[in-house]
């Protein structure tokens, strides 16, 4: 059986690190992320 590294699979799909579809996909990401926490610490907070 032959697995291929995560790391290999995000490249394959998204292009190498440093590519403007990369870029982009991982400021997409992290925009996310940090919408994501805002709204976990809201609903702590109330």
């Amino acid at each position: 059986m032959n697995l291929t590294p995560a790391s290999e699979l995000v490249d394959e799909v998204w292009g190498k690190v440093g590519t403007p579809e990369r870029d982009k996909m991982e400021a997409q990401l992290k925009k996310e992320l940090l919408i994501r926490q805002c709204q976990n610490d809201k609903g702590k907070k109330d």
